[in-house]
Order: structure tokens, then sequence, then C-alpha cells
């Protein structure tokens, strides 16, 4: 609760320090969302002011701290809602007001050498993190919306399935361990894993 009320005020401050900026303000006046043009250059200043920047590395960094597997930002008429899928389930982060929302996803992009310009169709990338000796994978992916474009982060510690995931750890019953492991021994057969990833 503390991390994420503080997190909350920096976000705030950086906020009030772009306020300040007029010649990076971001305006958008239309009700039913419709995207207006926006020069690239101005965008790609925004994206690498200090706040955004920090804004992306907090999300980042508080995603690995809860386990995330996700991170979902999403875009809605008043503002941009960033959530976390940690144990599979989606709680709220943050809330990040509505004119930092081109600003924010552009960063996303130019970490995941994404087309900051595209906005009106899906696009996929990816980018590296090293947080506490551990490295990680970010793959990116985003969508058009009503109200902007959705961006979906999927986290992926590259040892976590060695370190942290044995077949003993995934919460088997004693009997089913066994059988599940005779059928791994088999030179024939299949096994089918299914449901959510």
């Amino acid at each position: 609760a503390i991390d994420r009320h503080y997190a909350q005020v920096s976000i705030d401050r950086g906020l009030e320090e772009m306020a300040q900026q007029k010649e990076v303000a971001i305006s958008i006046s239309s009700a039913t969302f419709v995207e207006e043009a926006v020069d690239l250059s101005e965008l790609k200043q925004q994206a690498l002011l200090p706040p955004v920047v920090k804004l992306i590395n907090h999300l980042l960094h508080q995603a690995i701290m809860d386990r995330a597997s996700d991170i979902h930002i999403e875009p809605y008429e008043e503002n941009t809602k960033v959530r976390f899928r940690i144990d599979g389930i989606l709680y709220d982060s943050t809330q990040v007001p509505r004119q930092l929302h081109l600003a924010v996803v552009s960063r996303v992009k130019i970490l995941a050498n994404m087309d900051i310009a595209e906005r009106r169709l899906p696009q996929d990338g990816g980018f590296k993190v090293t947080s506490g000796g551990a490295e990680y994978d970010f793959r990116v992916g985003t969508l058009p919306a009503i109200y902007g474009e959705k961006v979906e982060l999927r986290v992926l510690e590259k040892e976590g399935v060695n370190t942290h995931y044995t077949l003993e750890s995934l919460g088997f019953e004693p009997e089913q361990l066994k059988i599940f492991k005779q059928a791994l021994n088999r030179p024939w057969g299949m096994i089918l894993m299914t449901g959510p990833t």
C-alpha cells in the first residue's frame, strides 16, 4: 500500500512538472475519441521526458516486484488505467491522466523498437530489462481501441522456468505426479497441456 501510494504521488509530481512545460502539452479535445494528428518529433520528445521515463521504469520495476505476468495499459475516456495480472487476476496498479496516454504508449513503443507513428494497426515487439541481477524479457503488443491504443506487456523472467518451477512445485497430488512422471518416461503417446497459459 505504501509503495502504491508513493508511486502515485511521484507520478502526480511528474505530471505537474510536465504541465509547467507548455511546449510539450498534448491536447485531446473531442469527447468521442478521434485521434488528433500529432507531430512525430514532438511525440518522441514527450516520450523521452523524465516524468514519462520514470513512470514507465516504475511500472516495469513494480511488475517485477509483484511477480506480475502481464501489464495492461488501457485507455478510457477520462484516464488511462494500468493493471497487473498476478496469479491470473488483474489488479489495478495506477491511473495516468488522459493527456499522457500517447506519451506513455510511445515510450513503450520506443523501448520495443516499434513504429510510434502507426496507431491504427496492431504491432508486436519486445525488449529486455535487468533488475536485481535477473534478466527479464518484455513482449509487447499494441491494439487500436476506441479511446486509443491498448498495450499489453508480457513479463518473462529468463531463468524463471529453471529456478522457480519444478514438477514438484506445480501443485500435483503425489499420486497424480507419479502417473505424470510415468507418462513422461514412455517412448510413445502424448500429454496434452490445456487451459490458461
